[in-house]
């Protein structure tokens, strides 16, 4: 028998636990969706695709070690479904994001947002990090460019990264100052006629 005063917390903590078990099931159910987009980004080559969708798989499967105490805010605009390889476009999403997170090391603001334009589809990637000086923005796309603890020490790079944007009739732009953030600017055309199927 719990003695009165024990009653309480013993009740609180059960508590916590079944609040934490309905968290942890909600990540795994958030995980578990996210992997199945990208499974079936596999499908084909190109494809029609949503990249809202893409995007939100992405934000789900970011490691939470990475991501730290960092704010992470999407904002979607509704979007018509495009062709393109959504795996690759999804690649190259991350290593943004990756980059962006890597250079807030743990804190601060990442903002993510789409929008429609009458050519493409738009989707900027901002953070309130350090940023970089003109000299280290103009390398990053560069192959011999290399940094440890820079914008491309982790996923397919940014070099990489533009070339398949660029196969989607689009472009990818970079814009950094110093102790002013950094925004990535991705762009891929609407239609299959603006589209390079390299």
């Amino acid at each position: 028998t719990l003695r009165a005063g024990r009653a309480p917390r013993v009740l609180g903590a059960l508590r916590d636990a079944s609040e934490a078990s309905t968290r942890a099931s909600a990540r795994l159910s958030e995980l578990v969706g996210a992997l199945k987009t990208f499974s079936r980004l596999d499908e084909g080559e190109w494809q029609a695709a949503d990249l809202n969708d893409t995007l939100d798989a992405t934000v789900a499967l970011i490691p939470a070690e990475l991501r730290g105490d960092v704010e992470v805010r999407v904002r979607r605009a509704s979007l018509p479904a495009i062709p393109c390889r959504a795996r690759e476009i999804g690649q190259v999403f991350m290593t943004v994001i990756e980059n962006a997170l890597e250079a807030l090391d743990g804190r601060g603001q990442l903002d993510i947002r789409t929008r429609l334009e009458p050519r493409s589809v738009v989707v900027t990637i901002e953070d309130n990090g350090p940023g970089m000086t003109d000299s280290v923005r103009r390398g990053l796309f560069e192959l011999r460019f290399q940094a440890k603890k820079g914008r491309m020490g982790m996923g397919l790079g940014l070099p990489v990264g533009r070339r398949i944007i660029r196969q989607h009739g689009g472009d990818i732009e970079v814009e950094s100052r110093p102790g002013e953030g950094t925004r990535v600017t991705i762009r891929l055309a609407r239609s299959p006629t603006e589209t390079s199927h390299e």
